[in-house]
């Protein structure tokens, strides 16, 4: 995947703003148009360029309780998540997190 620089990204906007479409934008730029179309949908909805930083599933353990974890599960690796959890008094659907 070829990545894009910001003032490529910038040119695009700039483009699409004095009137060019997308595809003609696309062939100017020697880039595909639903590139052309994503760095635009970007730029209308965050009113910017740049990549955002995506935000993933939320850390419910602390760094205490992953590393008993997995020292528990080192030392036992036939271990049940229900085992786990008595050993550790985490949630049985933390544990199963770990698991998946």
């Amino acid at each position: 995947m070829v990545v894009i620089s910001e003032i490529v990204r910038e040119d695009i906007v700039h483009m699409i703003l004095s009137g060019l479409s997308q595809r003609e934008v696309g062939r100017r730029l020697n880039i595909g148009h639903t590139t052309v179309r994503k760095i635009w949908l970007k730029f209308k909805t965050n009113n910017s360029t740049k990549n955002v930083t995506k935000i993933g599933r939320p850390v419910v353990t602390s760094q205490s309780e992953r590393r008993r974890i997995c020292q528990i599960s080192r030392c036992n690796p036939f271990m049940t998540p229900q085992n786990l959890k008595n050993c550790t008094h985490l949630n049985k659907n933390i544990i199963r997190i770990w698991f998946l």
